[in-house]
């Protein structure tokens, strides 16, 4: 998968995500909505995604959310780089400033960091 796609996967409402997720071949409703969880969780844990090699084996990248006024996505940024040479630690310098990035954009659409945001990136949604 893709950083970015992990982002919208994390943060998108289920009644968006699902009739997405059931169009998709290849893996049975428990299998996918185990998938789903396990993504949302490190993600939100990690407040980004992350992807080495995944879809174009030489890339890796940052992904991390933009949201609205209404604490709902608004869309994602992403950083890309070479495999060994974009550091991808959740701490490390690319990471701050996308994450810093991501926030000021976030802010510029009235974004304001909220309680509710904060308690649904600690539970992570269900699907399937």
């Amino acid at each position: 998968g893709s950083a970015t796609g992990a982002v919208y996967l994390s943060w998108l409402p289920d009644a968006i995500l699902k009739p997405m997720l059931d169009q998709e071949a290849g893996a049975t409703p428990a299998s996918r909505a185990k998938q789903v969880r396990q993504i949302r969780t490190q993600v939100r844990q990690d407040g980004m995604g992350l992807t080495q090699g995944g879809l174009l084996p030489r890339i890796a990248a940052l992904a991390s959310p933009v949201f609205r006024h209404d604490d709902e996505l608004a869309g994602v940024l992403t950083v890309l780089g070479w495999n060994d040479e974009l550091d991808l630690a959740p701490d490390g310098v690319p990471a701050r400033i996308l994450q810093q990035q991501a926030r000021d954009v976030s802010a510029r659409l009235g974004h304001l960091p909220s309680r509710q945001l904060i308690e649904r990136a600690a539970t992570p949604a269900q699907t399937g």
